[in-house]
């Protein structure tokens, strides 16, 4: 049995005309883009002092970079074939060894490292010398490191620094 009922009813009483307008259908939410892939970089930072250490790990991980400290060369060089590395800060006179042939060393393990990466980039990664006088930088030019950041660390010094190698990182601050 059919019931009768005003909305069934009133279709067929009313003109099409004169029938009320109904609503438009609610608005589709605006298009979001899709999330940007998170590019976690990795850095290893080499630097005998904690405190020293601890900041740069701070500043790097607010640029976007996963850390990795070492506080001596036998635990940089325990860390570096881990992982391929994005970027590398290292104290030019770590407390077990320093100078110019630390760094040689390094870079010559970082090109045998990329001359067997399977994953892709092959390159050697950005290469800061920690330093703290001329004579730091003078011996990590001597080590084929031109990149170095004097201490005490200055903040907008260290952002510059990052930006000269990876413009990128202007728009992580």
């Amino acid at each position: 049995m059919l019931r009768l009922t005003p909305e069934n009813v009133e279709p067929l009483l009313v003109p099409e005309s004169r029938r009320p307008v109904p609503p438009p259908p609610a608005a589709a939410p605006p298009h979001r883009a899709a999330p940007r892939a998170v590019v976690l970089r990795h850095a290893l930072v080499a630097e005998d002092s904690f405190i020293a250490r601890v900041f740069l790990a701070r500043m790097l991980e607010q640029r976007g970079y996963q850390v990795t400290p070492a506080s001596s060369t036998a635990e940089l060089f325990e860390e570096l074939p881990r992982q391929r590395w994005d970027l590398l800060c290292v104290d030019v006179d770590l407390g077990d060894g320093g100078g110019a042939a630390l760094l040689r060393h390094l870079r010559e393990a970082l090109a045998r490292l990329a001359a067997t990466e399977t994953r892709g980039r092959a390159s050697l990664p950005p290469m800061v010398a920690l330093v703290r006088d001329a004579r730091d930088i003078a011996a990590a030019r001597a080590g084929g490191v031109s990149l170095s950041l004097l201490k005490p660390f200055d903040p907008g010094e260290f952002a510059a620094l990052l930006e000269s190698f990876d413009p990128s990182m202007e728009e992580r601050q």
